[in-house]
């Protein structure tokens, strides 16, 4: 039984990690914790992609992240919206209204025929 486990997660290493990880929150007896253990990962993987890999230090992706977290926070706390996946929309939304900004505001001065 094990070894044919090991022979799957062998030849399927990165579904493996997606089922492990999809049921993780639902095996664990704290449920909120499993969650932002998850969104931290995905924070970390994204800044060692960023840092360890290019060596370009640069916190923006904390901003977009945090621009969608606190776009959530809003539209579930102060707009009283009660769908959470309409409030997760309206965070993506924010993160990518601050990216687009911040990417037309860059891209202003490199070249004249930049079109935002």
């Amino acid at each position: 039984m094990i070894d044919a486990v090991y022979r799957g997660v062998a030849r399927h290493p990165v579904l493996a990690f997606f089922v492990v990880f999809a049921i993780f929150p639902w095996v664990v007896p704290y449920k909120s914790l499993a969650a932002q253990v998850l969104i931290y990962g995905l924070f970390a993987l994204g800044f060692n992609m960023l840092y360890g890999y290019t060596g370009l230090l640069s916190f923006g992706s904390a901003a977009y992240w945090g621009l969608g977290a606190y776009g959530t926070g809003i539209a579930l706390a102060k707009l009283k919206i009660t769908s959470l996946w309409l409030a997760l929309g309206i965070g993506v939304g924010a993160a990518g209204l601050g990216g687009a900004s911040s990417a037309c505001s860059a891209s202003a001065g490199a070249a004249s025929t930049s079109r935002c």
